[in-house]
């Protein structure tokens, strides 16, 4: 039975990495699911251990309000899961950004992004020469 318990906790702990940072990739970036869970996992592995210290926030300092003391309830109302999301946002912020300086100098350079499927003629305002239309133009 405890040998059952050590594949479980590997892949609760799995899923969880990958779910701190798919859940915010998923609002920050525009992709389907399936690339932002994938971008997750890889996240997740890149990082190990802002993933390691964002599991933390999410499992230690929630269960310390509850191991403390019962006068604490209303700290465990107004922070009990926001300080952690705010820990974590403080955590990802360079890496997200980061990862959008990385996409836009592949964008400027015209390199195809991956998973991408606009193209120059698809980009509104834009022409297949590439040139900008004016806005009154745009308009019509």
């Amino acid at each position: 039975t405890v040998f059952m318990m050590i594949p479980a906790g590997i892949a609760v702990i799995l899923v969880f990495g990958i779910l701190v940072w798919a859940i915010p990739m998923q609002g920050r970036f525009l992709n389907p699911v399936k690339i932002t869970f994938k971008n997750a996992f890889w996240a997740m592995l890149a990082k190990l251990p802002k993933t390691a210290m964002m599991l933390i926030a999410f499992t230690v300092i929630p269960s310390l309000y509850f191991f403390v003391s019962g006068n604490f309830f209303p700290l465990i109302l107004m922070f009990g899961l926001s300080f952690p999301a705010y820990l974590n946002a403080i955590i990802y912020e360079p890496f997200f950004t980061e990862t959008e300086e990385a996409i836009l100098d592949r964008a400027e350079a015209g390199e195809a992004i991956p998973g991408s499927t606009e193209t120059e003629e698809t980009v509104p305002g834009s022409t297949e020469t590439g040139e900008t239309i004016p806005d009154s133009e745009e308009k019509q």
